[in-house]
């Protein structure tokens, strides 16, 4: 019978991290909305903390030498992304303040 050896006594409760992190991102979401510098900060700041989270919270948890890339799991390499994507949107709002709003259609 195949036995995988897993090092279960140095892994953290990584579902507990996430949870205590998403909180912290949920308060400090509602704390920037009352000073948001444009309409859709707040959803982007919440994409970019997540990323964050989930790329730190990746670290606690177990992978087998196969599942990583680069020494990055398949996730981080995810999050970095979205933390490129995310901060590219907020950096465009505050180089070009005035295109980022809809246009009204004429009445």
């Amino acid at each position: 019978m195949y036995q995988q050896e897993c090092n279960a006594h140095a892994l953290y409760p990584s579902q507990l991290a996430e949870s205590i992190g998403g909180l912290l991102i949920m308060i400090i979401v509602l704390l920037v909305g009352r000073r948001r510098p444009f309409k859709g900060f707040q959803f982007y700041l919440m994409g970019i903390l997540y990323a964050v989270l989930r790329f730190g919270d990746d670290f606690l948890r177990f992978y087998s030498p196969g599942e990583r890339l680069f020494s990055l799991s398949h996730n981080q390499i995810v999050c970095i992304g979205l933390l490129v994507i995310f901060g590219g949107l907020i950096l465009k709002h505050y180089l070009f303040p005035g295109k980022n709003e809809l246009q009204k259609p004429a009445a």
